[in-house]
């Protein structure tokens, strides 16, 4: 096989059972993806300001709805930039109906996406095989996964 670029086999086999684990990263994190059990109190809340900011969008939803949003989120007081919530609200828009999995979908990917970065900076650290001990890390723990 020709390519257009010489690549050593080593480094072939290396970038290939990278993207396994990265694959096999992405699709536990997506298993269950509608099931909020590990932090509820923190996906509530940015699922509450989803619909909120949803609710205030469609003229369809009842006015006593959306006070009810207004006043959930008043009383989160949240205080981080809403960047998830948002995606999420603009998903939820282009398709109509709101589901909570939708921001953490995103959120899956990016952890993936920058597990690349860290990876990268591992490999700078130390040796590949500790960076990809520090990346299976990373990617397995618990906290990570759930």
């Amino acid at each position: 096989m020709k390519f257009l670029f010489k690549i050593s086999n080593k480094k072939l086999y290396n970038v290939i059972f990278l993207l396994f684990i990265l694959t096999i990263a992405f699709a536990i994190r997506l298993y269950k993806i509608d099931n909020m059990v590990f932090s509820p109190l923190r996906q509530h809340s940015g699922a509450m300001l989803a619909r909120a900011m949803y609710n205030e969008s469609n003229n369809s939803i009842a006015k006593w709805e959306r006070e009810v949003s207004r006043a959930q989120v008043k009383r989160l007081g949240w205080g981080e930039p809403l960047i998830m919530e948002n995606i999420a609200f603009q998903l939820s828009k282009i398709f109509g109906q709101e589901k909570p999995h939708f921001a953490r979908i995103f959120s899956s990917f990016f952890w993936i996406l920058s597990s690349l970065f860290f990876f990268r900076l591992c490999t700078k650290l130390m040796d590949y095989d500790g960076a990809v001990f520090s990346l299976l890390f990373y990617l397995f723990s618990p906290f990570g996964v759930l």
